[in-house]
């Protein structure tokens, strides 16, 4: 996992440094923070309520500026996904940690003031690893 995201990290600034329109690339970085919680249609009893969960949520973003309306946008984003509930008197906090890849096509329409934007695309995320925290026990399972 860690050579490929080496490889994955020199090959992404290889395409930055080489790329025609460098000066219309930017590099930024994002950061949010997020209610989530993880509710299953799947679970077997019907005592156990969840709750929201505060998590953070950052990443960068890699916008290509090849024509004046269109640019290409790609983001590598950790974002974890969280939920607490309580079962048989115990409470569990759930974690669930990503990796998100949106990639994203962004247009610009109109003339002078009158400007409309779109975004189009698909994000893959994938998940490495799921957290288990509670009051008398911690657990960690590695996906990736």
């Amino acid at each position: 996992m860690k050579k490929g995201t080496y490889i994955f990290c020199l090959m992404l600034l290889g395409l930055i440094i080489s790329n025609k329109a460098l000066s219309q690339t930017a590099i930024g970085f994002k950061g949010s923070l997020q209610m989530t919680k993880l509710d299953s249609k799947w679970n077997y009893s019907d005592d156990i309520e969840t709750m929201w969960v505060y998590m953070p949520d950052f990443g960068v973003v890699v916008n290509f500026g090849y024509e004046n309306p269109l640019s290409f946008q790609m983001e590598f984003n950790y974002s974890p996904k969280a939920t607490k509930y309580t079962e048989f008197g115990e409470e569990t906090k759930q974690t669930n940690y990503y990796l998100d890849l949106p990639l994203l096509l962004k247009a610009q329409f109109g003339k002078n003031e009158a400007k409309f934007y779109s975004i189009f695309g698909v994000t893959a995320s994938f998940p490495f690893v799921i957290k288990y925290n509670s009051d008398e026990d911690e657990s960690k399972v590695n996906i990736m």
